[in-house]
């Protein structure tokens, strides 16, 4: 799910406190209006949205005129920010010790249920009112050496209950966790794979039988994705509210936090997927940095189990190492993504890994991996959830290696002051290689099964823009439409990408060709002068007429692509799908900006205003924080 950054901390991640929660919602007779409380009259108080887009909110009810407009939920949950200086409201979470310290309160005899722990917060649970805040920190009254695991569980385990409860009467731990499953591997499934499925009912039978031999890395996968689902999916398809994320995140990060020393020491599948999933929950929420962070510590743990190499599978079971092979390639792509969208380092690639990449390709298992679908073409018939997945990845495996092998050719014709350049002319070995790759590339997708295909034939222009409609679907159809979408929208964006690249190399190759004294070039040499010419061009006119008319037919493309999605296909690819529509539509103003002259300028500003509508529909927390 592979991922314009805006402005936050750059510290890791060692505190887990959700810290005071001050939001005042003003049609809710519970809560407290915080001007009240201080004594000091505030005027007014803008809506999440307006809040994180610096824009002035009007203050309508039930909704604000800009969340109308965009046709976001008009929300109050962001905590005010006070002036001054900040007080310290609980103590740090480190690795010996990390207990949940929950409100004060006992569940009423209306709301409890079996899986309530009533019993062990009473003895496991240190104590806390201040309002509304909820923090799972460390105690004085709990140790690592006075507060045994199961106790430590136990508490973040009510303190949780108690949350969800307080929020909805008829809510409980064990019904909005299944919930969760279930949404889960009928939206999120089709693009993350890596969850077994037994493991997660292991877990909501041992929250529900109180059973005290529960495995604490099992409720930390739990509520991670539950996190997760809450924080990705559109409320139209879950409508669970987005600050019950932050508390299953939070008491996720809680729970790891009871082995986690163990857990770095020897790690399995599971140790891997929750550090993934915690990115996956950072970058639905916005924050760039911490997803990338959560992402480094899931490609070490990767890297350290040698997941790259076949021979490090053969002492695992079966599904174990179904899971390993597939959270390996879901990490390559998630590794490769941040390195183009977000101009982060690659930390999994074929320098970095000495044997190179041997293992094996997943299989699917059972019926959690088919696709069931009555249309599907006859010769399609052995098509199953895992054949988009791999696709993927082969689209991300070959822009990879192109893109490497264009910085390889970069850096070895660039002239840099004081070095000398080991070789002065591109030979034919060179370009026919390169073109072998791009080739490559470009026809990555070619062999796709009908079901994944694009059939663009909706015309598009800025007055009919729309998406496609919803309809109701099987299973099957779902999981093609999430695949597809997922697919060609990343295909077109990384087009984008190389046509970037391209220009790049050619500038550096013809630094050297300009400079005197040369030998002659032999057969096998390529004519700089070809380059020269094309070069002065640039220079003169910008970006040549044929490189602007390509990227031009990539936007148009994606606009295709992106109309003959549903709204919904879109949202459950998540940030990722946003950052890669970002960025064709950022090129299209980059184009319109820097060739004013060029005659093929009127046809991009067709879809000047296009790209906007679309990202404003698409609910994007980042797209709000950069514009």
């Amino acid at each position: 799910m592979d991922n314009s950054t805006p402005a936050e901390s750059t510290g890791i991640e060692t505190e887990y406190v959700l810290g005071e929660n001050n939001g005042y919602v003003a049609d809710d007779p519970t809560s407290v209006d915080p001007s009240k409380v201080s004594g000091r009259k505030r005027l007014s108080r803008a809506c999440d949205r307006c809040r994180s887009r610096k824009v002035k909110c009007d203050l309508r009810r039930p909704t604000c005129a800009n969340c109308e407009i965009r046709s976001f939920d008009c929300e109050f949950f962001l905590p005010s920010q006070k002036r001054g200086r900040k007080r310290k409201i609980a103590f740090p979470v480190h690795e010996e010790t990390s207990v949940a310290t929950v409100e004060h309160r006992r569940p009423s005899p209306t709301a409890s249920s079996p899986s309530s722990f009533p019993a062990s917060c009473d003895a496991a649970s240190t104590l806390l009112s201040r309002g509304d805040q909820t923090s799972y920190s460390s105690s004085p009254g709990f140790t690592k050496h006075d507060a045994p695991p199961g106790s430590q569980r136990s508490a973040i385990i009510c303190n949780l209950e108690n949350i969800i409860n307080k929020d909805d009467r008829s809510q409980t731990l064990v019904s909005l966790a299944t919930q969760c499953v279930d949404v889960f591997f009928n939206c999120l499934y089709p693009l993350m794979p890596i969850i077994y499925r037994p493991k997660l009912d292991s877990a909501i039978s041992q929250i529900h039988n109180q059973n005290s031999e529960t495995d604490n890395s099992l409720l930390a996968l739990l509520t991670a994705l539950c996190a997760v689902t809450i924080a990705v999916l559109p409320k139209n398809i879950f409508a669970a509210k987005a600050e019950v994320a932050v508390h299953f995140y939070r008491a996720s990060r809680a729970i790891l936090n009871t082995y986690v020393a163990g857990d770095i020491e020897h790690p399995d599948s599971t140790s891997v997927i929750i550090r993934y999933l915690y990115a996956e929950f950072h970058h639905a929420t916005g924050r760039m940095r911490s997803s990338w962070h959560n992402l480094g510590d899931a490609i070490r743990l990767c890297q350290g189990m040698r997941l790259h190499d076949e021979s490090s599978y053969t002492h695992m079971d079966h599904s174990e190492s179904e899971l390993c092979r597939r959270i390996f390639f879901l990490l390559f792509v998630g590794d490769k993504s941040a390195s183009i969208l977000s101009n982060h380092p690659v930390t999994m690639g074929k320098f970095s890994l000495d044997s190179g990449i041997t293992v094996l390709y997943p299989q699917a298992s059972g019926e959690v991996d088919s696709i069931p679908c009555s249309n599907l073409d006859p010769e399609d018939d052995q098509l199953n959830l895992l054949t988009g997945f791999m696709f993927n990845y082969e689209l991300w495996r070959s822009v990879y290696v192109l893109l490497c092998e264009i910085e390889w050719l970069r850096d070895r014709f660039l002239v840099r002051p004081g070095f000398e350049s080991s070789q002065q002319h591109a030979t034919i070995a060179d370009v026919c290689r390169l073109t072998e790759l791009y080739l490559g590339f470009q026809t990555s997708l070619d062999a796709l099964p009908s079901g994944l295909q694009a059939h663009p034939t909706i015309p598009v222009s800025s007055s009919n823009l729309g998406f496609k409609e919803t309809v109701s679907m099987n299973r099957g159809s779902k999981i093609l439409a999430i695949q597809r979408a997922n697919l060609l929208v990343s295909f077109q964006c990384l087009r984008m990408a190389v046509l970037h690249a391209m220009p790049a190399l050619g500038d550096s190759m013809s630094q050297l060709w300009s400079r005197p004294n040369q030998n002659p070039a032999s057969k096998d040499k390529i004519d700089p002068t070809v380059f020269e010419s094309a070069k002065e061009v640039r220079l003169r006119t910008g970006e040549s007429s044929a490189l602007l008319l390509q990227k031009i037919n990539i936007a148009e493309s994606m606009l295709h692509i992106v109309c003959s999605c549903s709204l919904d296909d879109l949202r459950i690819n998540g940030e990722s799908c946003v950052a890669k529509i970002r960025f064709i539509g950022a090129t299209m103003l980059e184009l319109i900006d820097n060739n004013p002259n060029s005659p093929l300028v009127r046809t991009a500003q067709k879809f000047r205003d296009s790209y906007p509508r679309i990202l404003a529909q698409l609910d994007s927390k980042t797209s709000d924080s950069v514009y």
